[in-house]
């Protein structure tokens, strides 16, 4: 059995499916706090990655007169 303190300060016991309650939501909890730390760190990933994407495709394209995609090297 388990025993819990109510907000008046008596013990009541806590039954088996208000546990699993409490054991679940504690998990949620817990797993919405991992996803707010790891989200940080993948949206400064996000950044660099559009930013390489962004530099790669300006070299690609930079010389379109001739099609090829490749600055001249003579400007």
């Amino acid at each position: 059995m388990c025993w819990e303190t109510n907000t008046l300060g008596t013990k009541i016991m806590k039954t088996i499916p208000d546990a699993i309650d409490d054991t679940i939501r504690l998990i949620r909890r817990t797993i919405k706090t991992i996803k707010n730390i790891i989200d940080v760190p993948l949206s400064w990933i996000e950044v660099i990655g559009s930013k390489m994407n962004v530099y790669a495709w300006n070299k690609r394209w930079g010389n379109r007169e001739k099609g090829y995609g490749y600055r001249d090297e003579d400007l």
